[in-house]
Formats: structure tokens, sequence, C-alpha cells
């Protein structure tokens, strides 16, 4: 990164949410989903946050996962939760003020799909911070051409539509 020309104190204060060690005494992972298992086998302290987006350790979300519900929490996203459907592992942004009752918007398929749109968001917002002459931020085809592939990375091609609406939301494209 300090090649790319960022101070490197900025370097040294974003490094640790690129970087995770995985816990001295990991847990079992959780029916081989990918997300589960960062949260439950990796340390990366109270949460990982990219760009707007946290990964909570389990302990926080804890009581809320006691409940009989239909998904498992792991995450935010602003004040909202981001959950796992537990009968079909789809990835969703549940509503905080409603006890996260009502699904605001469609994140991936599946955890495998999420955490490749979510290296996706980080990496485009990493050139966006590079990216000096502010083409990037401004360029709405390219925006729209992100925003895209995110999509697809959290589905496919043919049902990517359905997933656009939380990374316009979280890419800022509306």
């Amino acid at each position: 990164m300090i090649e790319k020309g960022l101070n490197s104190s900025f370097v040294d204060t974003i490094y640790p949410y690129f970087s995770l060690k995985r816990r001295d005494d990991p847990i079992a992972v959780w029916n081989n989903d990918p997300v589960l298992d960062l949260c439950y086998n990796y340390d990366f302290g109270k949460y990982y946050e990219v760009f707007d987006f946290n990964i909570s350790f389990p302990d926080f979300y804890e009581e809320e996962n006691r409940k009989e519900r239909d998904y498992y929490l792991f995450g935010s996203f602003d004040t909202d939760g981001v959950a796992i459907i537990r009968k079909t592992g789809q990835i969703v942004l549940l509503d905080h003020e409603d006890n996260y009752q009502t699904i605001l918007a469609y994140c991936a398929e599946n955890s495998s799909k999420f955490l490749d749109a979510l290296f996706r968001v980080a990496q485009f917002q990493l050139e966006v911070i590079y990216d000096s002459t502010h083409t990037l931020i401004d360029d709405v085809s390219i925006s729209s051409k992100i925003l895209e592939e995110c999509a697809i990375l959290a589905s496919s091609k043919r049902s990517f539509r359905k997933y656009l609406k939380f990374y316009m939301i979280w890419l800022h494209c509306f």
C-alpha cells in the first residue's frame, strides 16, 4: 500500500482490518459455513469492519441467536443486522427497528459468495482510496460495473438483480 503512495500511518491504521489470525482455541466448523467458520475460528477482536460492514464475534449476538429464529445473526451493516437464513444459507440484511423480522435486502446466495463479494467491495474501496484523480468515485459507468460485479459474485449471472439493492446501498450508488 505504501508503494501505491499511501501515507505509512494510514497504512498502519487500516492494515489490522485486512489481516486475521486463527484463534488459538478454534471451534469446529459450523456446517461447513465459511462465514460461521470465520466468526468462530479467527481472532479479530470484538468485530471486524470492512467499510461500514461489521462481522462480529459470536458472543456479540449470542443472546439473539439463542432465540428460536429462522436466521443466525453474525454482523451488522449500519444499524441493521446481517444474518444467515438457517434453512437456505442465504445472507440477508434485517431491519433492527422491528427486531430483525423484516428482510431489507438480499446480500448473497450463500456465505462463500458473500465473502467473495465482500472482498470485491473492499478491493474497490481501496482502489478509490488510491485513485488520486477521483475518476473511480465520479464515473457512474465504473460504479455501475462494480455494483453488477458484486451482485454477480454474490449470486449468479441469472439471479444477480435480486442482490443489487444491498450493493447499491453499500457502495452508495443511487
